[in-house]
């Protein structure tokens, strides 16, 4: 069905809000408003964001910054994460 990418890239962020605090990385997120339409499984998609943004994470040894992006038009959305650590 439908589903919200702002929403879970969000949820993703806040679950590991502990973790990047702790480390002191500062998270970006540049969030496509309105949010761009999708359609799939939420649970699933959330799960697999949550893995790339605790991976992103743990990958940075040193200053580092994460990143994560929705965009999309009529055809699709995609959610980007990246690291700079």
């Amino acid at each position: 069905g439908p589903i919200d990418p702002n929403a879970i890239a969000k949820r993703a962020l806040a679950n590991a809000a502990r973790e990047t605090a702790r480390r002191g990385v500062p998270v970006v997120s540049h969030l496509a408003e309105p949010s761009p339409p999708a359609t799939g499984d939420a649970a699933i998609v959330e799960h697999v964001l949550v893995s790339l943004v605790a991976n992103a994470v743990d990958a940075m040894k040193g200053p580092g910054r994460l990143d994560v992006e929705t965009r999309g038009d009529a055809a699709g959305a995609e959610i980007l994460v990246g690291d700079s650590g």
